[in-house]
């Protein structure tokens, strides 16, 4: 018979760190904005885009295709499960009249990159960076 052992304590502690510092580090993202603001003295709207559903008292505006005729946008960011569903949404015959499918201005995010907050967050904000200033963003790896 086997001698019993405590590694399984020892497993039990490192899954316990490692699940402590993956939560620590999804809320870094919360705790630095209020300083990058501060410091960088922004406000939600200096970086170029402007929620069309910024009045919404929600944490997720639905959006049915009468709402986003409504809106009308001039840039559409799509967040979603796969980096191809612009193609689909960009053909559909019913949202032609949008300013956004008519100047081909409609872009998709992976929604883990906006919507988990983490490090990946900062991903997420460049790339919505480099939709809505892409002559700012062009040379912005080289800085």
């Amino acid at each position: 018979m086997a001698t019993k052992t405590n590694f399984r304590w020892v497993v039990a502690i490192l899954i316990f760190i490692i699940y402590t510092i993956a939560a620590a580090d999804r809320a870094n993202i919360g705790v630095v904005l209020p300083f990058l603001k501060k410091e960088f003295h922004l406000t939600n709207t200096e970086a170029g885009g402007i929620n069309v559903s910024a009045d919404k008292n929600v944490d997720y505006t639905p959006c049915d295709i009468e709402t986003l005729y409504a809106y009308n946008p001039e840039v559409y960011v799509v967040l979603s499960h796969s980096r191809n569903d612009t193609r689909s949404f960009i053909t559909g015959s019913n949202l032609a009249d949008i300013a956004a499918v008519k100047t081909n201005q409609v872009f998709s995010i992976t929604d883990d990159l906006l919507q988990r907050p983490g490090p990946r967050s900062f991903t997420g904000l460049v790339k919505l960076a480099e939709i809505l200033h892409p002559q700012e963003m062009k040379d912005w790896e080289t800085k």
